[in-house]
C-alpha cells in the first residue's frame, strides 16, 4: 500500500513538474508575443510620426510657392502623408479621446488638400480664404509634431507604456500625452539634409581626368593623404567599379590598434574619391567656425579651390560640412564635397567628393534671359526675401539649371526659393532647418 502510495505521490509531482514547466513556458511566450507585439507598435507608431512631421513643411511650402505646378505637387503630397499617418494610427491600440481629434485633423488634411490639389491642377489659384485655412492647419501641424515628439520622449525613456495609451480616460497623468489631447481643443472644423547633397546623376564623370595611375602610385597618394597620423601600414584590398569610376581601395593601420582607416583612389588621374577614419571622439573642444577652418585648409593642400561651406550637421562629436564649387558668384551645388572634422581635435576623419568628380566642368560665363527684379516678381508675395544671388541646382532629370536663389522668411521659417534664371519656372522651395545637429533643409 505504501509503495502505491509512494508511486502515487511521485506520478503527481511530476505532474505538478510538468504544468509548472508548461506554465512556466506559456508565461514566456506571452512576455515574449507581447514584447514583439508591443515592438511592432513602436514601429508604427515612429512610422506615423514621420509621416506627421511632413505636413508642416509641406504646408509653409504650399503656402510660398507661386507657380501652379509646385502648387499642386506639394499639395498631393500633404495628401499622401495625411492619408498615411491616418492608416497606421487606426491600427495602434489608442484610446478614443486621443485617437478621435488626431484622427480627426488628419483626415480633415488629407481631404482639404486632395480638393486643393484638384482646383490647382484645373488652373484655379488658391484663395485667401483657403490660404488662411491652410496657414491654421500648419499652426496645429507644428504643435502635434511637438507633443508626438514628447509622447515619443516618454516611450523611449520608459515612463510610457501601451497599455496606458490603450487605458487613457478623463484623469491623465502623463503631462506629454494631456498636451496631446490639448493640441485640438480648440480646432476647428473646416469646409487639408545641406540641400541636394544627395544629388549623384549617373552619367560620366566630367571632373574625373588625367592618365591612369598604378596600384602603387596610388598607395603613395593613400599615404600623403595620412600624413602624420601613426600610420603603420597601406595594404589595397579591391579594385573596384563605383558606378562609372574605377578606384583603388586600401585599408589604413594606426599605432593604436583602435583606429582604423580605409580610402578610395581614381584609377583615372589619381584623385581622392573617398576617405574614412574610425577612433574613439572625446569631448567637443572645437567650434563648427574652428571645424570649418581645418576642413578649408584641408581641401585646400589637396587642391580645391573656390569652395564655399554650404550646411552642416554635428553628430557624435564630429560635425560633417558640405562644401559647394563657387565661381563667378555663382555657387554650384552639384559640385559638392563632404567633409568630417572631430571636433576634439580639428582632425579629419571623413572626405567625400564623388559629387564634385562627377559635375564639376567649365560652364563658362553666365548667361540669363530674366533679370532679377523679373525673376523677384515671380516669387510668392507671402515671402520676405532678404537676398538673392546665381545657383546652378540638379533637377531630377540629370541635368541642372542656373537659378535665382532667394533667401527669405514665412513667419518663423526661413527659405530657400529657386527661379529659373530663363525661363522664370519655380524649381524648387526648401526650408532651412537650425537645429542642435547642424544647419538642414527640408
Amino acid at each position: 500500500m505504501l509503495k502505491k502510495w509512494k508511486t502515487a505521490l511521485s506520478i503527481s509531482l511530476a505532474a505538478f513538474a510538468v504544468l509548472g514547466i508548461f506554465t512556466l513556458y506559456q508565461r514566456d511566450r506571452i512576455k515574449e508575443y507581447e514584447r514583439q507585439l508591443h515592438n511592432n507598435y513602436n514601429r508604427s507608431f515612429y512610422e506615423m510620426v514621420g509621416y506627421v512631421n511632413n505636413l508642416e513643411p509641406l504646408l509653409v511650402k504650399v503656402m510660398v510657392t507661386a507657380t501652379p505646378e509646385k502648387t499642386t505637387n506639394f499639395l498631393e503630397e500633404i495628401w499622401r502623408s495625411a492619408a498615411m499617418a491616418q492608416t497606421i494610427l487606426t491600427e495602434l491600440p489608442i484610446s478614443e479621446n486621443i485617437l478621435g481629434d488626431m484622427s480627426k485633423f488628419l483626415i480633415q488634411v488629407g481631404d482639404y488638400t486632395y480638393t486643393l490639389s484638384q482646383q490647382s491642377a484645373g488652373g484655379t489659384p488658391i484663395s485667401d480664404e483657403q490660404y488662411q485655412n491652410l496657414e491654421s492647419m500648419q499652426v496645429y501641424a507644428q504643435t502635434l509634431n511637438e507633443s508626438l515628439k514628447s509622447v515619443m520622449t516618454d516611450f523611449s525613456e520608459g515612463t510610457l507604456s501601451w497599455n496606458v495609451l490603450a487605458k487613457v480616460g478623463e484623469e491623465v497623468d502623463d503631462l506629454s500625452v494631456t498636451n496631446l489631447i490639448k493640441t485640438f481643443a480648440d480646432y476647428p472644423t473646416l469646409i487639408y539634409d545641406g540641400p541636394y547633397s544627395d544629388h549623384i546623376p549617373e552619367i560620366a564623370p566630367k571632373g574625373i581626368n588625367g592618365s591612369e595611375i598604378s596600384a602603387e602610385d596610388a598607395k603613395k597618394k593613400a599615404e600623403e593623404f595620412f600624413k602624420n597620423q601613426n600610420v603603420t601600414s597601406i595594404e589595397q584590398y579591391d579594385e573596384s567599379l563605383d558606378s562609372a569610376v574605377t578606384v583603388y581601395r586600401f585599408s589604413v593601420s594606426f599605432e593604436n590598434k583602435a583606429e582604423s582607416g580605409y580610402i578610395d583612389i581614381t584609377k583615372t588621374g589619381g584623385h581622392y574619391f573617398w576617405a574614412l577614419k574610425n577612433r574613439e571622439i572625446g569631448a567637443s573642444l572645437l567650434s563648427v567656425d574652428d571645424a570649418k577652418a581645418k576642413s578649408l585648409d584641408f581641401l585646400e593642400k589637396i587642391g580645391f579651390k573656390d569652395m564655399k561651406d554650404s550646411y552642416f550637421t554635428k553628430e557624435n562629436g564630429v560635425a560633417t560640412l558640405n562644401y559647394v564649387y563657387n565661381a563667378n558668384d555663382v555657387k554650384y551645388y552639384p559640385d559638392m564635397v563632404k567633409v568630417k572634422v572631430a571636433l576634439d581635435t580639428g582632425e579629419i576623419m571623413g572626405y567625400e567628393a564623388k559629387g564634385y568628380l562627377y559635375s564639376h566642368a567649365d560652364r563658362g560665363p553666365v548667361s540669363t534671359k530674366l533679370s532679377l527684379e523679373e525673376a523677384t516678381a515671380l516669387v510668392s508675395p507671402h515671402a520676405e526675401i532678404s537676398s538673392a544671388s546665381y545657383a546652378v541646382i540638379p533637377t531630377e532629370f540629370k541635368t541642372e539649371v542656373l537659378t535665382y536663389e532667394f533667401i527669405g522668411k514665412l513667419n518663423d521659417k526661413d527659405l530657400l526659393i529657386y527661379i529659373n534664371a530663363d525661363t522664370g519656372h519655380e524649381e524648387e522651395v526648401l526650408i532651412i532647418l537650425d537645429t542642435d545637429q547642424g544647419i538642414l533643409t527640408q
